[in-house]
């Protein structure tokens, strides 16, 4: 069942919104006026975060994960600030080396890749490489001889919600840990999915020590917990993933090993809003009340809104009952519903706060859409500045 969402009053005054945390963002969203839907990141929030997320991972090696956005302006606020880096394609290297990121600093987890892929990003002084099976790991051996090799662990046979990625623990068994040459050339091991399963993965397989030169365990996939998010709101971090990192601390000290964590959604977790205008309303066909918002469209979205704040270029008028939000590149997307509000009309403008995004690549011209504008708020000291 779709999340009701849940409209809020907007008041353009920075005296209303002096203690939210959106501010900067809504009160900037505000000042939009363009016809094109827009995405506004605060890059501010974006720095605050990822130093957040450095705290709670004391002692760990944070990469920040290009997947979850790769434009450049937020690359190069992070990189100014000492970032990391994690990549899965051969263009986010190329992005990241164009702004100027020592390959030391870029870690390259996709396991699927060619020998051509293998030899390019070589090439680009890329060292750090995970694999799934043993032709993966001698294609490796072979053509990077100073390689860091990495073993991805399958989690979908513990558990079927996992990419089922990786090598699963009968292959480890019987063709990776049998062979000494390629159980000497494994320096990590990593995973994608449910952390529980995953370190639970890890530590029996080092239990066994039959991989003697490993020296870090890679996670991957989202450390969006809670308490995480608490501290991400209130600018600073006050423990919020204690309960995690201690157990990251145990087996650090248990197996003498480092961490490696790849933040991607939670560094842009509360730093962009999305803006976009009804193009539509239908309710002749369904007997239903559908507004139909360009969003660019919502693939767009990182996450599901909860809430939208709604700026009218009409009068209040009739009070309706309930609605749907649709992608308007979709009719079957819906974004979420609301409930009795006074009706909407095409050119009203919708503000989703807190929805992250994807990286422009993932976003389609098509149909009737627009491209959607990628504005910034700047780091506070700094002019504005959105070219």
């Amino acid at each position: 069942m779709q999340k009701k969402l849940e409209i809020l009053p907007f008041i353009n005054d920075s005296d209303t919104y002096s203690g939210d945390v959106n501010s900067r963002l809504l009160l900037y969203c505000c000042s939009y006026k363009n016809p094109e839907p827009a995405f506004v990141f605060d890059l501010e929030r974006i720095r605050s975060n990822y130093k957040i997320i450095q705290q709670a991972f004391e002692g760990c090696n944070v990469h920040y994960a290009l997947k979850a956005n790769s434009e450049v302006r937020i690359l190069k606020t992070l990189k100014d600030n000492g970032a990391s880096f994690e990549t899965a394609s051969i263009g986010e290297v190329k992005r990241l080396l164009e702004l100027k990121v020592s390959p030391k600093k870029i870690i390259f987890s996709n396991p699927c890749k060619s020998k051509e892929d293998i030899v390019n990003l070589a090439n680009m002084g890329i060292r750090y490489f995970s694999f799934e099976n043993t032709k993966d790991l001698d294609r490796l051996i072979n053509l990077v001889p100073k390689g860091v090799f990495v073993l991805r662990l399958n989690l979908n046979e513990i558990d079927p919600i996992h990419i089922n990625y990786g090598a699963t623990w009968d292959y480890i068994k019987t063709k990776i840990i049998p062979n000494p040459r390629y159980a000497s050339a494994i320096q990590g091991i990593t995973y994608y999915g449910i952390h529980d399963i995953g370190l639970k993965s890890c530590e029996k397989l080092l239990s066994k020590n039959k991989l003697p030169n490993v020296k870090f365990i890679n996670i991957g996939g989202a450390i969006q917990y809670d308490g995480l998010k608490e501290d991400l709101d209130a600018g600073y971090y006050n423990g919020g993933l204690i309960f995690f990192t201690e157990k990251l601390r145990i087996l650090k000290e248990k197996f003498k090993i480092d961490i490696i964590v790849e933040p991607g959604t939670a560094v842009l977790y509360n730093a962009c809003n999305a803006i976009g205008r009804i193009k539509y309303v239908n309710n002749l066909c369904t007997g239903t009340l559908n507004y139909h918002l360009d969003l660019g469209p919502t693939i767009g979205l990182r996450k599901p809104p909860s809430v939208a704040y709604v700026l009218r270029e009409s009068s209040l008028e009739i009070i309706m009952s309930k609605a749907n939000i649709l992608d308007a590149a979709c009719s079957q997307r819906i974004i979420g519903n609301i409930g009795s509000h006074e009706r909407f009309h095409e050119g009203d403008r919708f503000i989703f706060p807190n929805v992250g995004m994807y990286s422009i690549m993932y976003i389609c011209d098509f149909h009737l859409l627009q491209i959607p504008e990628i504005l910034f708020l700047p780091l506070r000291n700094t002019a504005v500045n959105n070219n």
